[in-house]
């Protein structure tokens, strides 16, 4: 059996969302809420992008105004204006910036935590609907035992990342400072740019491909960050194209339901959260039967 096989894994997505309808939709509401996608394709309307006949036209030419003209008006010569922070000092201000860093970096780290907590019943959620066609928000809410270690494998691929883009920026930089003395900086932007498209995109899409599969691997199949990094590296070993098929194939059926959805508007989640589930199940589906092989799928209920 083909781990990654496309029609296969979207059929079996499907019909778990049949039998674990209510589990699933709300599973999908929470996880695209937590990643911040809900709502992302509800667009406003028309003058938002692009504009419409009755919105205001950008003149290339506007007027301009003899400024020797405009006088001070009476008994307003002597005001001044008062400053922005008035007689605070620079401690208060520094202290008032530092709170708000502080404030914005434990809301950021909750929302990974409630991420990581979330991820783990989630991909035990399709599990369940695959090995025996039950779907339940005990498995949804249980992933309470691996959030330390999800929350420790989110930091390390967020390190990852990190730093191929702080050694993509630094060529580009360099390529930049280089290209300067000999085409000018307009060209010199260029470059850089150049070398930031072509080391940093290929790279971190290359890594995503190996790696994708390292949440799903420490959730399900009980292993550690650093175990589930490896074992999502040698699970993909071999199988990129069929993998990058695989993920071309589910990006378009998005982009199609996507786009479809667009009519809605505010309404677009009605197709867009069911259509997560569904695809979060299949790319589960196709995990597991590449990390257990043909024989530990024989039992489970999507395949009968």
């Amino acid at each position: 059996m083909q781990a990654f096989d496309l029609s296969r894994t979207v059929k079996h997505g499907f019909t778990a969302l049949k039998r674990a309808t209510v589990p699933l939709l709300v599973g999908a509401f929470i996880i695209d809420f937590l990643t911040g996608r809900f709502g992302s394709n509800n667009y406003s309307g028309g003058s938002d992008y692009g504009g419409s006949d009755t919105d205001p036209q950008w003149d290339p030419n506007p007027p301009t105004f003899d400024t020797g003209s405009i006088r001070t008006p009476t008994g307003f010569e002597g005001l001044e204006l008062p400053t922005v922070f008035g007689e605070a000092d620079t401690f208060a201000i520094a202290a008032v910036v530092l709170g708000g860093l502080v404030c914005a970096g434990l809301f950021l780290l909750v929302l990974l935590v409630a991420r990581c907590f979330m991820l783990t019943g989630w991909y035990r959620l399709h599990e369940e609907c695959l090995l025996d066609g039950t779907g339940t928000f005990t498995a949804l809410f249980s992933g309470a035992d691996r959030l330390r270690s999800m929350v420790g494998l989110k930091l390390i691929e967020g390190l990852i990342q990190g730093s191929i883009a702080v050694v993509a920026l630094a060529l580009a930089g360099l390529a930049a400072f280089v290209a300067i003395p000999i085409m000018g900086e307009s060209f010199a932007a260029f470059a850089g740019l150049a070398i930031l498209a072509a080391f940093w995109f290929p790279v971190a899409a290359f890594l995503s491909l190996r790696l994708f599969a390292a949440d799903r691997l420490l959730a399900l199949e009980a292993m550690g960050p650093i175990e589930a990094l490896k074992g999502s590296w040698q699970l993909t070993s071999g199988r990129l194209p069929e993998i990058l098929i695989f993920f071309i194939g589910l990006i378009l059926i998005q982009i199609l339901v996507t786009l479809a959805s667009c009519c809605l508007c505010c309404f677009s989640f009605v197709i867009t959260v069911p259509l997560r589930a569904v695809m979060d199940t299949a790319v589960t589906e196709a995990v597991l039967v590449a990390a257990r092989g043909d024989s530990a799928t024989e039992e489970w209920s999507a395949f009968e």
